[in-house]
């Protein structure tokens, strides 16, 4: 039983307290208010309200945040305001919750920019103070993470698209089109993704009998001819080019790995010889390849 003490509340009165349980139980109430915590869900708590909680052995990671840094006035906000893990505030928190904690664990020490768009957000979530141009900037920011997180997340499906994107996270089109903006439109950084992790799957599995065919199918490209001029006019050269066996059999021989046994379609290499040169080749093509102009 853990129960909060007049004075402790007292004390805690210029502060909230957002936090998440990571396992355990909690359960509890603060007067009529039901504050029972789940895993998944980010709570922002009143500190100086009392509470009264029935606990199993349990693992919680917090945050004091003072009220007039995110503007909270109990007047005006609820004493418990829960951020559930499918909404994408929910979602952004989470994972700032995740890089914060991350950095004290490798740094002893907090994520700084993690931090300040944490405190964008609920300032942004709460309603509160959103003409500072700072506060926009960062939780801009904090949002364009979350969704290029979830494009990630799902570039097969072939329905994903500017207007999924609207719908899941309740954006205007116009703030959605200025996000990215400058990466050529949500279609074409949607498209590049995928083009990328289809030249990826090619360099696992090079050689392969129709590979390029059945990467394109997957990747949602109309036809291997179409990827393959995708691929031209993103990285300069055709699929085939950017998985150069030569470069596995310009290795000294004391540098190259035992070849698996010979197949129908030829030796397949160790993928810890030429495919990780690849795979290097193809960041490095990415980073430093201007876009050509349709």
């Amino acid at each position: 039983m853990v129960r909060k003490s007049n004075r402790q509340a007292a004390s805690g009165e210029p502060f909230v307290f957002l936090h998440r349980l990571v396992r355990g139980i909690i359960r509890g109430r603060s007067g009529d208010l039901n504050v029972d915590r789940d895993s998944g869900m980010v709570y922002l708590l009143d500190q100086a309200c009392q509470t009264e909680c029935v606990q199993s052995q349990s693992t919680m990671q917090t945050v004091h945040i003072p009220k007039v840094a995110i503007g909270y006035h109990p007047d005006i906000h609820d004493t418990l305001i829960t951020f559930p893990p499918w909404h994408p505030m929910g979602q952004i928190l989470n994972r700032l919750f995740d890089e914060m904690f991350e950095s004290l664990q490798s740094r002893n020490a907090y994520d700084q920019e993690a931090y300040a768009q944490l405190i964008a957000c609920l300032t942004i979530a709460l309603n509160t103070g959103c003409e500072h141009s700072d506060v926009r900037r960062r939780a801009r920011a904090a949002l364009q993470d979350q969704i290029c997180r979830h494009i990630e997340q799902n570039l097969l499906d072939q329905d994903l698209s500017a207007n999924t994107l609207l719908r899941d996270f309740g954006l205007s089109r116009a703030s959605l089109y200025r996000m990215f903006n400058e990466r050529g439109g949500v279609r074409q950084y949607i498209n590049e993704r995928r083009l990328l992790r289809a030249v990826i799957d090619i360099s696992k599995q090079p050689g392969q009998r129709g590979i390029v065919t059945q990467v394109a199918n997957k990747w949602g490209f109309s036809s291997g001819a179409n990827f393959n001029r995708s691929v031209k006019r993103r990285f300069g050269v055709p699929p085939g080019e950017l998985v150069d066996l030569s470069v596995y059999d310009s290795l000294p021989p004391e540098c190259r790995l035992r070849p698996i046994k010979k197949q129908d379609r030829g030796i397949i290499k160790s993928p810890s010889g030429y495919l990780n040169m690849t795979k290097k080749t193809l960041g490095r093509l990415a980073e430093t390849r201007p876009l050509a102009a349709v």
